[in-house]
């Protein structure tokens, strides 16, 4: 994993956006978002991203 300790005093006001991934099942958190990715398994062993873009939905 890459640290870099000084990352953000170097890019505090600098317009820089963080993705950020947040794992959970809670609908208020996921009503909040933009992007949803999901993980599914259409059979064992082989799984499967979902991606579903709420702005399009909007």
């Amino acid at each position: 994993m890459f640290r870099d300790p000084d990352w953000k005093s170097r890019n505090i006001g600098s317009g820089l956006q963080i993705p950020i991934s947040r794992v959970t099942h809670n609908k208020r958190t996921m009503a909040s978002t933009d992007i949803i990715y999901g993980i599914t398994m259409i059979e064992a062993g082989v799984s499967r991203i979902v991606l579903v873009d709420l702005r399009e939905l909007a």
